[in-house]
């Protein structure tokens, strides 16, 4: 399984919209690099504007084609439903948006929280889908067919096996989850956002009470 993983996640550079491998690293390392340097930036009050912009114009949106070129596999023949092995190896793509997450929710002053939160949703919707999801679908299609599904591995004419009606159930309990997702965190980052700034404002005036 572990090998299997290690494939997957290799197999990201090879999907991005571009034949050429060093536009491909680099867009793998803005999207590693891009979240961390943003808190650090935002906290030295030296953030470029043009830095958050660029996150969620250009990488978060080759993000989302890359993820969705993954899920739906247009040039396989089967069409086939992501296995535990494959999309459990892009868990890992949650993790450079950790620093940001925790900027928005615990810092006492985020300077851009609106594009910020953009950010976060709109990219961290796409690693949900091909993720968390995924995890859904596979739940509910058991639940559904009393069994997984059949994974054959071998030539085209051999795909796995699924009950249709069965998936239909799985594929909307999936899209439910990423309409969940796409409420909740949004209010999250709202409201950790409104509790801080009451916190301020607490604070302000506790800080006038004691210099009267």
């Amino acid at each position: 399984m572990a090998g299997g993983q290690g494939l997957a996640l290799v197999g990201v550079l090879t999907v991005l919209p571009t034949p050429m491998l060093v536009v491909n690293i680099l867009f793998a390392v803005a999207l590693f690099t891009f979240p961390s340097v943003m808190v650090w930036l935002d906290r030295q009050g030296r953030m470029p504007t043009a830095l958050p912009w660029f996150h969620l114009l250009v990488v978060t949106p080759v993000l989302a084609f890359l993820l969705l070129m993954i899920s739906f596999q247009p040039n396989s023949y089967c069409n086939t439903i992501l296995q535990h092995s494959e999309f459990r190896a892009f868990y890992v793509l949650f993790l450079p948006f950790l620093p940001l997450l925790a900027h928005m929710v615990g810092s006492n002053k985020v300077g851009r929280p609106w594009l910020f939160g953009c950010i976060l949703t709109f990219s961290l919707l796409f690693v949900y889908d091909l993720t968390v999801a995924y995890e859904v679908l596979h739940m509910v299609y058991q639940n559904q067919a009393a069994e997984g599904v059949v994974y054959s591995g071998a030539r085209a004419w051999e795909c796995n096996h699924f009950d249709g009606a069965s998936m239909q159930v799985a594929f909307r309990a999936k899209w439910r989850a990423n309409q969940a997702f796409l409420v909740l965190m949004p209010l999250v980052l709202i409201g950790a956002r409104l509790v801080q700034r009451r916190r301020r404002v607490d604070d302000a005036s506790q800080n006038e009470k004691s210099e009267v």
